[in-house]
């Protein structure tokens, strides 16, 4: 493309406001910035909950106050599935009792839902859970923003301005994960031998004297959906009036809350 051309591009965008468009001009493309694999501290990954297909890279979440909103999935974002390079790691969580107990005892595609509730499920349980096996990254890096910007659109949505909407840009997935409950906290999952009790033939137990925490491994025959790397959509009103998405912002706080 001539300098001419990318010139009167720029131009046009500026000018025009977001919904403008020019024949020939090249389609904004999800971009990254470099940064480390997912932790429990590092700018814009968060671990779910509990291990699940959804949330997959692709996925649209609106948040609003503490109402948190999976929109839907971008067909024509296709993400791109390899290997992580990272292939072990780990995060702390607090989530509910009833919710832990559910995930201990195997890992589904609807992990976490049918939670157990035959005692306080309100409680909630401090976990450091580690992801390993089968370690895969899916990315939607490179492809082309447009795609999120006309799914919104046929989608007829009402984007209210006190809301936020995200992308999963990038997801890990995971078929192995190590819940390593400290032993002050079995109490709230009904105590060690509940725990044993309900997770016997569907995870395997271990006794981590060193770390004075029962271990629990849990496997999935497909990969699941462990952390996710979101970003924030930005909006913007072009000359109709109509909001198209002008760009993306990271995140810096957790969106997914147990």
């Amino acid at each position: 493309m001539s300098s001419y051309r990318v010139n009167q591009c720029i131009r046009i965008l500026f000018t025009a406001g977001a919904a403008a468009a020019l024949v020939g001009c090249p389609s904004p493309v999800l971009k990254d910035t470099p940064r480390p694999p997912p932790g429990p501290n590092q700018l814009g990954w968060q671990c779910l909950p509990t291990p699940s297909e959804w949330n997959i890279a692709g996925t649209v979440i609106e948040v609003w106050q503490n109402e948190i909103r999976p929109m839907g999935t971008v067909p024509d974002l296709k993400p791109q599935i390899g290997e992580a390079i990272f292939p072990n790691f780990s995060s702390e969580s607090s989530i509910s009792s009833g919710i832990a107990l559910s995930t201990m005892q195997g890992l589904t595609t609807m992990t976490g839902v049918d939670a157990k509730l035959g005692f306080d499920a309100k409680k909630s349980v401090t976990m450091t859970t580690s992801y390993g096996g089968n370690v895969k990254r899916a990315t939607l890096l490179g492809q082309p923003r447009s795609a999120a910007d006309v799914w919104f659109k046929k989608g007829g949505f009402v984007l209210e301005d006190q809301r936020h909407y995200y992308l999963v840009l990038e997801s890990i997935l995971a078929t192995e994960v190590t819940y390593s409950i400290k032993r002050d906290n079995l109490a709230k999952l009904g105590g060690e031998a509940q725990v044993r009790d309900m997770v016997k033939g569907t995870a395997t137990i271990f006794d981590n004297k060193e770390n004075d925490s029962l271990d629990v491994k849990a496997k999935s025959t497909n990969p699941l959906n462990v952390c996710i790397r979101p970003v924030e959509l930005v909006f913007s009103s072009g000359a109709d009036g109509k909001k198209a998405i002008v760009g993306t912002r990271d995140v810096t706080t957790l969106i997914l809350k147990p």
